[in-house]
């Protein structure tokens, strides 16, 4: 499976040492069915940019229109807890964010 799939790998996929472990034990060690859930994996990071989504990432109009929060600390486990205002949305607002909240929602 390395051996097919590491051109394909980006840089940061690459420093984890795990990775191939991790999606052929998810697989029941199905060397096939591996490999084809590690390529849908890659395929989903560069869709989604995951890679530089923590210095390209532009948000969307509506939610810095919208989107009143505030940065209020971090959690336990190092996760950002932030504060959403949702009740100064109209209905423009509203309608927009429905498409928004998947994304803050684990």
């Amino acid at each position: 499976m390395r051996e097919r799939t590491i051109n394909d790998l980006t840089p940061k996929l690459l420093e984890d040492d795990s990775l191939f472990y991790r999606f052929a034990k998810a697989r029941d060690f199905n060397v096939v069915e591996a490999e084809d859930m590690l390529r849908k994996h890659i395929s989903w990071r560069k869709e989604f940019q995951i890679d530089t989504i923590l210095t390209d990432y532009e948000p969307p109009e509506v939610l810095l229109k919208y989107g009143a929060s505030s940065f209020v600390c971090f959690d336990k486990e190092g996760s950002a807890v932030r504060i959403q205002d949702w009740g100064h949305l109209d209905g423009k607002g509203e309608c927009n964010f429905l498409h928004i909240i998947p994304l803050f929602i684990n």
